[in-house]
C-alpha cells in the first residue's frame, strides 16, 4: 500500500546487492517528479543513483550516461520510453546489462493499465528481461493493483513470478 516503504525494499536490497560485488538495480519508473524524488531518497540513504529522463539538459545527460558507462552508479532510474533509445541501449547500458544486480518495475500496475495502449513501451520491459541473465531478481511493486492487473502482470512478467499482497486498508483512511 502507499506508504509502505516499497521504494526502501529495493533501494536496501540495490545497496545489499552492490556489497556483494553486484552491478547496479535498474529501476523504472513512470514520472519525473517521481524519478526526482527517488533519487533524492537514494541519496539519503547513501546511494548513487542517477536517472536517464526527458527533463534532464544534454550536459546532464552526458554526466549520468558517463557515470553508468563506468560502472559508478548503485542504480539507473529510467522511463520505459527510454528502453526505446536504443543509442542508450547500445552505447550505455550494453556496459551493465550482463552485471545488472536487479532490475525493479516501480508503480508496476502501469505495465497493465497503460501497456496495451497510453504507453507502449512498458510492453518493451517483457523484451528487455529476456535478454538479461535468467536468476536476475526482478522486483515490481504497486499499491493499486487489482486482481485483473495482476494477473497481467504475472502474464508479461513471467510465470515464476511470486505475488506477495497486503491490505490496501489503512486506518487513517475512512
Amino acid at each position: 500500500r502507499t506508504g509502505w516503504g516499497k521504494s526502501a525494499v529495493y533501494f536496501i536490497s540495490a545497496s545489499l546487492l552492490r556489497r556483494m560485488g553486484k552491478g547496479p538495480a535498474i529501476i523504472i519508473s513512470p514520472l519525473i517528479a517521481l524519478m526526482r524524488n527517488q533519487v533524492e531518497s537514494a541519496a539519503r540513504l547513501g546511494l548513487n543513483v542517477v536517472t536517464i529522463n526527458s527533463s534532464l539538459s544534454q550536459a546532464d545527460r552526458e554526466h549520468n550516461e558517463s557515470l553508468i558507462a563506468a560502472k559508478q552508479v548503485d542504480a539507473i532510474i529510467i522511463s520505459p520510453e527510454q528502453l526505446a533509445n536504443q543509442n542508450l541501449v547500445d552505447n550505455v547500458l550494453s556496459h551493465i546489462l550482463s552485471d545488472v544486480g536487479l532490475f525493479v518495475v516501480d508503480e508496476a500496475h502501469c505495465i497493465s493499465d497503460w501497456g496495451h495502449d497510453f504507453r507502449p513501451d512498458y510492453r518493451r520491459i517483457t523484451r528487455i528481461l529476456q535478454s538479461m541473465p535468467a536468476n536476475l531478481p526482478v522486483l515490481a511493486t504497486t499499491a493499486t493493483a487489482n486482481e485483473r492487473v495482476i494477473s497481467d502482470i504475472e502474464a508479461q512478467l513471467g510465470k515464476d513470478m511470486k505475488t506477495l499482497r497486503g491490505s490496501l486498508m489503512r486506518d487513517s483512511l475512512s
